[in-house]
């Protein structure tokens, strides 16, 4: 025991740092593992799902091209994404500095592509909910070619929103660093932030929202009067 005046102070046997550096270790295994795990098994998955998508019968539905193009969209932001936010995370590699290519494309795809994949679930909500409330209308205007032309719009739309992102992310070299960050004149971090918050989360999350919210309306009434219509009967 060591003692300082008339209190003894017990004699600890570990270091603090050493602890630490095993706690960060572990941790860093962990991470490895569950991301990993995460990308092969979403990978493999969406995998599947383009194929089984695009088989002959499943190809003339529009829910199938939409579905192919949203698992698309998933391999895309599980190889690209979420494979440089794996080599930070287990790698400690940030491979957006290593390149001005890597510094306007990594950013770029890192905001459109999770973008593109939301608003594609917008599509299939919509889909969903005029089938609902227009049956006869979307037998004719449901087409694989319809779907088609939907996607493409999202794809370019969300892909011209974001589109300062590329001249806005620029490479700068200190000495032998050299740093990928925002050019202020271009866009800012807030901006880019409101952007992001509005057309990844805030609008495709009102837009489904109300269009589930209009399905669930539609089929209580349908549910509603063919319980009346069967009440009568009985009587």
């Amino acid at each position: 025991m060591n003692s300082t005046g008339d209190y003894e102070y017990p004699a600890y046997d570990y270091d603090f740092e050493d602890y630490a550096y095993d706690f960060l270790a572990k941790w860093d295994i962990i991470c490895a593992v569950l991301s990993s795990t995460i990308i092969v098994i979403g990978v493999l998955g969406n995998l599947l799902t383009v194929l089984v998508f695009l088989t002959r019968e499943r190809r003339k539905s529009n829910i199938g091209i939409y579905l192919s193009a949203l698992a698309i969209a998933d391999i895309l932001v599980l190889t690209l994404p979420a494979m440089e936010f794996w080599l930070i995370l287990v790698l400690h590699r940030f491979i957006r500095h290593s390149s001005d290519f890597l510094c306007k494309l990594l950013p770029y795809v890192t905001f459109v592509l999770p973008c593109v994949s939301a608003w594609i679930l917008v599509a299939v909500s919509m889909d969903r909910m005029l089938r609902v409330c227009a049956p006869l209308k979307m037998n004719v205007l449901s087409k694989p070619k319809h779907a088609i032309l939907v996607v493409a719009a999202v794809t370019v739309t969300v892909s011209a929103i974001f589109l300062p992102l590329i001249p806005g992310c620029v490479l700068e070299r200190f000495g032998n660093i050299s740093t990928c960050h925002l050019h202020k004149s271009i866009i800012t971090a807030k901006a880019l932030s409101d952007l992001s918050m509005a057309f990844l989360f805030a609008a495709p999350f009102l837009i489904m929202l109300i269009n589930n919210s209009i399905i669930l309306v539609k089929v209580a009434g349908c549910a509603e009067r063919y319980c009346g219509k069967s009440r009568e009967s009985d009587t």
